[in-house]
């Protein structure tokens, strides 16, 4: 039976002919098993078919119109990996998540204002996990400066920039001159220090 596709974005960072490119256009029609999508790497290239007969309908465009990220309950996070610096191929979120929150739907296009953007990443994630001891700068909690006690990052909001791609995903992020945990800086003047504060955090379900 036909049906109509409605396709992903590939993805920013991936240029056509270089990692991944389409190989269908919205309106074509495409046979069950037709090439729909070319992968390249450094090693080989696969195409991806389509499962069944049918039209592509609709390509989708940029991820943050797929869920409006401004919508009152989206919380902002990353299932990302802690990536060896050059090893492996990671999926450029594991280098730019929030930079690209911050970069894109804060600076460029204010879809969020940069205090809300900032509450959806740490407080309001938290509250939503259960993990109630971070994610505010409030007395006795771990994110609290005074004490020094603290998960903190200070940024340029007129820099701040992902650039990890598809096809070079190891790059850091760009406007974060320092990084906090747990009272320890780990990034300081931009450099990174010898300091290795950070823990595992579990919820309230691990018992």
């Amino acid at each position: 039976m036909a049906y109509e596709f409605k396709l992903p974005d590939l993805g920013e960072g991936v240029r056509e002919g270089e990692i991944a490119r389409w190989l269908v256009a919205v309106g074509q029609e495409v046979a069950e098993d037709d090439p729909l999508v070319e992968i390249q790497t450094d090693k080989t290239t696969v195409e991806i078919p389509s499962p069944a007969a049918g039209k592509v309908a609709q390509i989708l465009v940029d991820e943050g119109e797929l869920v409006p990220v401004g919508t009152p309950l989206v919380l902002i996070g990353s299932d990302g990996e802690v990536p060896h610096l050059g090893v492996g191929v990671p999926h450029p979120r594991s280098y730019g998540t929030f930079a690209r929150v911050l970069g894109r739907y804060v600076r460029e296009r204010n879809t969020l204002t940069l205090e809300d953007a900032v509450h959806r990443m740490s407080g309001m994630t938290a509250a939503r996990l259960k993990i109630f001891d971070r994610g505010l700068l409030r007395p006795g909690m771990k994110a609290d400066i005074v004490i020094f006690d603290a998960d903190i990052v200070i940024f340029d909001p007129d820099k701040v920039a992902d650039k990890a791609e598809f096809n070079k995903p190891h790059q850091y992020a760009v406007g974060f001159s320092d990084v906090i945990v747990n009272g320890k800086p780990v990034i300081a003047n931009g450099e990174l220090t010898n300091e290795r504060p950070g823990r595992v955090l579990y919820g309230p379900a691990k018992q």
